[in-house]
Order: C-alpha cells, then sequence, then structure tokens
C-alpha cells in the first residue's frame, strides 16, 4: 500500500482528502447519538429518525441529481462540491450539539433551536451520503490505469475500515472532555478534506487548458493538396 501510494502522490492526495471527511463525519456520528438521547432525552422513534431514516430518503431523493452532476464534472470537481455538503452536516450538528447544552428544561426555545439545526445537519449529511454512495465506488478508478484498479480499490476500502475503527471513539473521547466543542477539529478535519479535493481539482482543470492551448496553438491537421490531372480532351467523332 505504501509503495502504490508513494508511486501515485495524485491517488495518495485524494486519499488523504477521503481519510479527512471520512473521519470528521465518522467522529460526530457517535456524539450525535449522545446528545439525541441523553441530553435532548429524545424518544427512540425520533432519534432514529433524525439520525438514519431522514438521511436515508434524503439519500435515495439525491442520487439521481448527483449522478447527473458526475457525468458532467467529473469525479474530482464532484468531490469538491459533495465534501461541502460533509462539512455543512458537521457544522450544522456542531452547532445543534452547543444549542442542546444550553437546553436547561424540556421544550425550552433552545431546545427547538437545537432540534432544527439538527435537521437541517441530518439533512445535509444525506446529500453527503448520496454524493458519497456514487462517488465512493468509481472515484479510484480516476486514478488506475491498467491493471491497478483492484489494487487501488484494496487500499481506498482498508483505508476506509481503519478510520471506521478509529474515528468514531476518537469524537467520543473529544467530546466527554470538551462537550460540543468536538465539532470544532472535526470541522477543520472535513475543511482540509475538502481544500485538498479542490487543489486537486485546479490542477486537472489547469491540465486541461494546457492541452487545449497546445492543441489549439498547433491548428488542425493539414492535408497536402494533390493536384488533379489534365482532363483529355476527346477527339471528334469522325463517323469512322
Amino acid at each position: 500500500m505504501r509503495e502504490a501510494l508513494k508511486q501515485d502522490p495524485q491517488f495518495a492526495r485524494y486519499c488523504r482528502a477521503q481519510w479527512c471527511i471520512g473521519a470528521a463525519n465518522l467522529m460526530m456520528m457517535p456524539v450525535n447519538t449522545i446528545v439525541l438521547t441523553r441530553v435532548l432525552q429524545l424518544s427512540y422513534t425520533v432519534s432514529n429518525a433524525l439520525l438514519d431514516v431522514i438521511p436515508k430518503l434524503v439519500t435515495l431523493l439525491m442520487l439521481p441529481i448527483w449522478a447527473r452532476l458526475f457525468d458532467r464534472v467529473g469525479v474530482l470537481r464532484f468531490r469538491v462540491i459533495n465534501s461541502m455538503c460533509w462539512s455543512a452536516s458537521v457544522l450544522l450538528c456542531g452547532l445543534g450539539t452547543m444549542l442542546a447544552e444550553l437546553t436547561t428544561q424540556p421544550w425550552d426555545i433552545a431546545f427547538f433551536a437545537a432540534m432544527y439545526v439538527f435537521l437541517l445537519g441530518r439533512l445535509a449529511d444525506g446529500m453527503g451520503q448520496s454524493g458519497g454512495a456514487i462517488a465512493w465506488n468509481i472515484g479510484h478508478l480516476h486514478f488506475a490505469e491498467g491493471d491497478k484498479a483492484e489494487l487501488y480499490m484494496g487500499i481506498h476500502v482498508s483505508l476506509t475500515g481503519v478510520r471506521g475503527l478509529t474515528a468514531p471513539f476518537v469524537g467520543s473521547l473529544v467530546f466527554a472532555w470538551i462537550g460540543w466543542g468536538v465539532f470544532v477539529p472535526s470541522l477543520i478535519c472535513s475543511m482540509l478534506g475538502h481544500s485538498i479535493f479542490s487543489g486537486l481539482a485546479r490542477e486537472e482543470a489547469g491540465r486541461q487548458r494546457e492541452i487545449r492551448t497546445r492543441s489549439a496553438s498547433d491548428g488542425p491537421p493539414t492535408t497536402p493538396r494533390v493536384k488533379k490531372p489534365a482532363r483529355k480532351r476527346r477527339a471528334p467523332d469522325d463517323g469512322a
């Protein structure tokens, strides 16, 4: 894995950006559960609706829209836009956590504000999941050449598993340590991933402009003009 990432720095940066986005989202997942069930003391039905049902519905509804966008802009620009949804989700859920900590009694203003902001955060999370479902499966093929597709997919899946095993526990520990402030390192991590995706997209756009400029300066290929042979004049018919 290390050797493959060293030989392809572009793919290494892509994996680094995915790590940042995924880790930030995974850090907030246990925090959202703790806040909704213990701080806001919501029922199982309402908590499950916010944590799972609403994001899944948004994911299904947004898939056709994300698919058309993916076909139009390509992997890297798609990831730039998609990562904005993840960052918005982290920010909104973090603000919801802060408002939940300010709740002094059930059904006060802070409670309803926290619920509203959490709802927006879960909608943004569903949008992020919808786009991520497309890019996660085929994004690595943008970098794989020839027979490297399976290797790159293996690297991608392995890194996903590592952050899935570590990031939620890190989020829980940070929340136990600094409370609602957990969204600050999560947001920084998410914005870092967005920045890496943006850099990769700008570099790709620059290479494409350079190719178009070079093609335009060279001009269309020309073929030598072949001179047609002179047409022989037919002798007048003498009736012989």
